[in-house]
């Protein structure tokens, strides 16, 4: 080697055609950095490659020993020595590891040390090869990093993390994903995962699948996945993204499916309770409606409808109190006459109430409640309340249960100093309440009997489920 050889070897032949092959090839290498030293490590060459691939040119290196190109930890820790010793003994020593630049900056050598020896056998130095692989070592570092913060992320997230093929076939499962399907990576590579899957949505899941691919840019889909603690299959959202060719060379996907099923029934709970008000709604207007209409037929004019229609409103408007605050607790037979009584009566001296506790179910108490209402009122006007020598007994009990087609029976009689019936009077708002709107609108049977002196109403409704 010409360029850089600084140390005259004395009686040593010409240069041959072989050995100037050699050197051209030598000189020429500039992405490999080849020099030799001698047997003491004293570097004796240094061609151009190794001048690219260091930064050291012949004048500043020759000479000096070849520690020089190692970083300060593996100088401290004797590699230099190891790996000229190791190639003694071996023949050759690989030296894949990081380099020291002269810029202080480091350089990736992935090559190997050989001794020289002359003729006789005697070693008279060494040979060192390396190329400059910084910038796929680099890109290898970035990759781990990369692998591990994905590593980290996908493990700690509380979602079941995965990997995929286009086709859906799963490389890599999360542990969250093992702990909660009960499934290993080995047992959901392929399309193993979907045994995870409940039956009915399996096909869908795969189907979902076709659509990222033929997309190419987002999976989505939502199936219910089994948990391993208690066999219950929930409803979890995957998403998924394509992260590029894998090692294998096919396109790689990421995704992860979180648990939405809370979710999911707390939406479907809502579509129904928006489904139950707009029934209720529709209903209630109808009962305003018809509410309307009977009293304007049963009143002679505009300042009585506007009296009565106003009280029946407020009945109607304390029946959807009551069932905004149930908690689902149900309304008790005896807080609706409580309520409907207090709100008209001054006085509980001539009212004596005597029943179980009794639930009146949902679908009755708008119905129910008008009927009570009615019937308080009229006491006040023209009944047991309407004088101090009146009185009104309400008794109520249970016939059977709910299960087996029960009724509860509620018993409303009043007494009342004597007074004449017209017998051509047409029948009231309440009455007609009581003798067509209940057993029309709740199966209810009644009765409904009117003396000079007294007033019996019997009504028998089909009790609530919640009493069964």
């Amino acid at each position: 080697m010409t360029e850089g050889r600084t140390i005259d070897q004395p009686g040593r032949p010409p240069f041959t055609d072989d050995d100037e092959r050699f050197r051209l090839i030598v000189e020429n290498a500039r992405d490999y950095a080849i020099f030799t030293t001698d047997a003491d490590g004293i570097i004796d060459s240094w061609p151009p490659g190794a001048s690219s691939v260091f930064g050291w040119d012949a004048p500043d290196i020759l000479g000096k020993p070849a520690s020089l190109i190692f970083v300060p930890e593996d100088r401290e820790s004797g590699v230099p020595e190891q790996e000229f010793n190791t190639a003694l003994e071996r023949g050759y020593a690989p030296d894949v590891r990081w380099h020291q630049h002269k810029s202080g900056s480091r350089v990736f050598i992935e090559g190997s040390v050989w001794p020289l020896t002359e003729a006789d056998g005697s070693l008279r130095g060494f040979l060192k090869i390396g190329q400059d692989m910084t910038l796929r070592r680099q890109h290898e570092i970035a990759l781990m990093e990369s692998e591990e913060r994905f590593r980290l992320l996908a493990t700690t997230v509380p979602h079941l993390v995965f990997r995929s093929t286009t086709e859906g076939r799963r490389t890599w499962a999360s542990p969250q994903w093992a702990t909660y399907t009960g499934m290993g990576n080995a047992e959901s590579e392929g399309y193993g995962w979907l045994d995870a899957i409940h039956p009915d949505d399996r096909d869908v899941a795969l189907k979902k699948w076709d659509e990222a691919a033929y997309d190419g840019n987002t999976y989505y889909g939502e199936h219910r996945i089994r948990r391993q603690t208690d066999g219950m299959y929930r409803w979890h959202q995957t998403r998924a993204v394509p992260i590029g060719p894998s090692a294998g060379g096919t396109q790689e996907w990421v995704g992860s499916a979180a648990d939405i099923h809370d979710v999911r029934m707390l939406q479907e709970q809502q579509g129904l309770l928006v489904g139950e008000l707009q029934h209720r709604t529709r209903n209630l207007l109808a009962v305003v409606r018809s509410i309307a209409s009977q009293t304007v037929e049963a009143v002679g004019s505009l300042q009585d409808f506007q009296r009565a229609f106003d009280s029946r409103l407020g009945a109607l408007s304390r029946v959807q109190g009551l069932l905004s605050r149930a908690d689902n607790q149900g309304i008790t037979v005896e807080r609706l006459l409580s309520i409907e009584l207090g709100a008209v009566a001054s006085s509980w001296d001539q009212i004596h109430t005597e029943g179980p506790r009794v639930l009146v179910a949902d679908g009755s108490l708008q119905t129910l409640m008008l009927v009570i209402h009615e019937l308080s009122t009229n006491a006040v006007r023209h009944g047991g309340l309407a004088t101090n020598e009146g009185r009104v007994d309400i008794v109520w009990s249970m016939r059977g249960n709910a299960a087996d087609g029960g009724l509860l029976i509620i018993e409303w009689r009043e007494r009342f100093p004597p007074r004449a019936i017209d017998p051509d009077r047409p029948r009231g708002f309440g009455r007609q309440l009581i003798e067509e709107a209940i057993p029309y609108q709740l199966g209810a049977a009644t009765k409904f009997v009117l003396g000079e002196d007294s007033l019996q109403c019997v009504l028998s409704l089909p009790l609530d489920p919640q009493d069964a």
